[in-house]
């Protein structure tokens, strides 16, 4: 009778290319840059880091410099898992496993960075994309970084870079503040943001034309006001958003292999939310049938035993309500018949259910209940009259007189 849920949600399967260490331009001397350092007591969790840099930090920028020294030399880079897309499951996942592990590859540091920094209340963005050296694409797959916004101005931040390098297979942890708070501008030299909302340009690059050398070309276009149009992003849904990167992506120029990944996995991730969602809905109706069915069910129980209860009173009144029983518990008696049908109709009354044969059987039943509802209020009116009589009259009752 129970209709039972078949379908199930699709798992998104990640395809990427890998998010590499890519090999960065080669560092130079920086001044010297005084920061407050995280203590040790202090990094065992994001919200602890967090909480101990809102409490000791003179401002923004201070908690960002204490945050980028304290990643940039205390993670190292995971050369073991830079080609395993399947690492992590979420900023969530990237930023808990590079935290306890003290290791991690561009996502983990950018979502570690990105985590304790929202948690100290700063605006910041993991963004992904790839890099170019030399104006030459990297050739180390995908990249991920930060973005931050200070004084209602946004910079960005590679705490990966900032580590140190890789060479093979080993990293060589050499720490740098060249990659902390650098301007959208020169910073889109080296870092290209797959949606190019992230470059924080008035005037964004296309994708061919950072491939081709051609910067000067943005320049004839619009204006494009980013910052409405990340306000409305950020009111999008879930999916809303990710078709609105999708249109960008593509209306800035898929020119390369990264992009092409990037661009077929969000387009994978549309479809399997999709997919997941009309699962969702789907499970839903099909649960709120499978309750009714269980009201049903329920309904149907009680009418039963109403039936078995009112044989017994048909028996009991055949034999001219003998055994005696008190005047109450006859009174009672008839009257929780009438209560019980009235639940039973109430319990039915709105079950409406999508497979025709089990409507059918809602059906006859509110049918059944229709017939014994006169024949309970005909009882209940026998028994007040039976309980208004004297009892020296009450046999008298039981007999139909026909006058000739």
């Amino acid at each position: 009778m129970r209709v039972i849920a078949m379908i199930t949600g699709v798992m998104l399967t990640v395809v990427t290319v890998a998010q590499g260490q890519s090999n960065k331009p080669k560092t130079v001397a920086n001044p010297v840059t005084t920061y407050t350092t995280i203590p040790d007591t202090e990094v065992m969790t994001t919200t602890a880091m967090a909480d101990w840099l809102k409490a000791n930090s003179k401002n923004t920028t201070e908690s960002l410099k204490s945050i980028y020294a304290w990643i940039g030399k205390n993670i190292a880079y995971d050369t073991r898992n830079t080609y395993d897309p399947q690492y992590y499951k979420d900023t969530t996942d990237a930023a808990a496993k590079t935290l306890r592990t003290r290791q991690g590859i561009c996502y983990g540091y950018a979502s570690l960075f990105v985590e304790i920094a929202r948690k100290a209340g700063i605006s910041a963005i993991l963004v992904s994309g790839y890099t170019v050296n030399g104006g030459q694409l990297s050739a180390d797959g995908s990249h991920a970084w930060v973005a931050v916004k200070t004084d209602n101005k946004w910079t960005l931040i590679d705490p990966t870079w900032a580590a140190g390098g890789v060479s093979g297979t080993k990293f060589y942890p050499s720490f740098t503040w060249k990659y902390f708070m650098i301007s959208p501008a020169v910073f889109v030299k080296t870092h290209v943001p797959y949606d190019p909302i992230y470059q924080f340009l008035d005037h964004p690059y296309r994708h061919d034309e950072i491939k081709e050398g051609k910067l000067t070309l943005a320049a004839s276009r619009p204006v494009f006001v980013y910052e409405d149009s990340l306000a409305m992003w950020q009111k999008l849904d879930s999916n809303a958003q990710v078709v609105s990167s999708i249109e960008r992506i593509r209306r800035f120029g898929v020119s390369n292999a990264y992009i092409s990944t990037e661009l077929s996995y969000l387009l994978q991730k549309l479809e399997v939310t999709r997919h997941n969602e009309e699962v969702t809905r789907q499970n839903a109706k099909v649960e709120s049938q499978n309750q009714l069915i269980d009201r049903y069910n329920a309904a149907n129980s009680k009418y039963n035993v109403l039936v078995s209860t009112f044989n017994d009173y048909v028996h009991f009144k055949n034999n001219q309500f003998t055994p005696a029983k008190p005047d109450q518990e006859i009174r009672e008696w008839v009257d929780g018949m009438a209560a019980d049908l009235a639940k039973i109709y109430d319990m039915i009354k709105d079950i409406k259910l999508e497979e025709r044969k089990h409507q059918e059987q809602v059906d006859d039943t509110r049918q059944l209940l229709d017939k014994m509802k006169p024949r309970i209020d005909e009882e209940q009116a026998f028994v007040t009259k039976y309980l208004k009589t004297g009892k020296m009259f009450r046999k008298s009752l039981f007999y139909k007189f026909r006058w000739m």
